[in-house]
C-alpha cells in the first residue's frame, strides 16, 4: 500500500505509475496525475500541440502504430501482413504504386461498421470516398463511362 499525495488515500501499487529512469513508484497515484495532467494541457495548448508536433516528427513509426491502433485496432505489422495477403498491391485497381506523396498505402473500411477491408492506393480510396462507400453509385459511374465510350 502507498498513500497518494495529493489524495492521501491509501492505494495499491498499481494505483501508481512508475518512473521511467528508475522504475520507482511516482508520489500521486493515476487518477490524480491524470487530472493534474488534464488541467495542465487546459491551459496550455500551444504547448501540447507543440509537443505532440515535436514527438510526432522525431517518433512517426511510433505515431503511426498508435494512430493505426487507434483508428483501426491495427499495428503497422498488421497492416503489412494486409498488404503482402493483397501481393503488394491495391486491393482495388491492382497498382503497386500507393500513389500517395508519403508513400503510404491507406487502410480501407466500412464508415457504419468500421471494420477493415483491406490496403488502397490514394487513388482507388479517395475514388471510393467520393462515392459515399455506395456500390450504386459505384456502378452508376462505371456505366457512365462506359456509355460515354461507346459513344452515346
Amino acid at each position: 500500500m502507498k498513500t497518494c499525495t495529493i489524495c492521501k488515500i491509501p492505494k495499491d501499487e498499481g494505483a501508481f505509475y512508475k518512473r521511467s529512469e528508475n522504475n520507482t513508484l511516482r508520489a500521486e497515484c493515476k487518477k490524480c496525475q491524470t487530472i493534474r495532467s488534464t488541467k495542465w494541457q487546459n491551459k496550455n495548448p500551444e504547448k501540447v500541440k507543440r509537443q505532440r508536433k515535436d514527438f510526432k516528427e522525431k517518433n512517426p513509426l511510433y505515431a503511426r502504430n498508435q494512430f493505426l491502433k487507434w483508428r483501426y485496432g491495427l499495428t503497422l505489422e498488421d497492416k503489412q501482413r494486409l498488404l503482402d495477403m493483397q501481393d503488394g498491391k491495391c486491393a482495388i485497381c491492382g497498382s503497386t504504386d500507393p500513389q500517395d506523396y508519403r508513400n503510404a498505402w491507406h487502410v480501407d473500411h466500412d464508415h457504419e461498421t468500421d471494420e477493415v477491408r483491406g490496403i488502397l492506393c490514394l487513388r482507388c480510396n479517395l475514388a471510393i470516398g467520393y462515392l459515399d462507400d455506395s456500390p450504386e453509385r459505384a456502378e452508376i459511374l462505371a456505366a457512365y463511362l462506359r456509355g460515354w465510350k461507346c459513344g452515346r
